[in-house]
């Protein structure tokens, strides 16, 4: 949801999603300064809305999986970023993934299916793959489209 300045409330498309938290990515990889205002506003609590968001749409068909599969691959690219190099955004992105809510809200999503499983291992694993120096970051972020 996006809120207009008058108010008004907007749904946001998928490709709109995938091309917002793209942006995020990107200035979160070259910027100390706006990754620490994105641990700082809660930007992780993204991760618990979008999931949500999956449930509100009503739709666990394979068409719909797919469109979530590239929402939550754009969403957890961004929270790595929003970890690299930064230990204190690394511990709120922690506590964001232990939570029960976080559990309850992936499970009910859908994303934890045969098709799909690998791919979500894979990309919670990502942000602790390596302890985030500068270099890989930067190659993290050149190489993500």
């Amino acid at each position: 949801m996006v809120t207009s300045d008058s108010g008004h409330q907007y749904k946001l498309q998928s490709d709109a999603k995938c091309d917002t938290m793209g942006t995020l990515w990107r200035i979160l990889g070259v910027n100390n300064g706006a990754q620490r205002v994105f641990g700082e506003a809660t930007g992780f609590s993204l991760l618990l809305t979008t999931l949500h968001s999956f449930q509100g749409d009503g739709h666990s068909e394979e068409p719909f999986l797919l469109v979530y599969i590239k929402v939550f691959t754009y969403l957890l690219r961004l929270m790595t970023a929003g970890v690299c190099g930064n230990t204190i955004n690394r511990t709120k992105l922690h506590a964001t993934i232990s939570s029960h809510t976080f559990y309850d809200l992936l499970s009910e999503s859908g994303l934890l299916c045969v098709d799909y499983e690998k791919q979500v291992i894979r990309l919670l694993l990502e942000p602790a793959q390596k302890f985030f120096s500068k270099a890989y970051c930067f190659e993290f972020i050149t190489r993500f489209p």
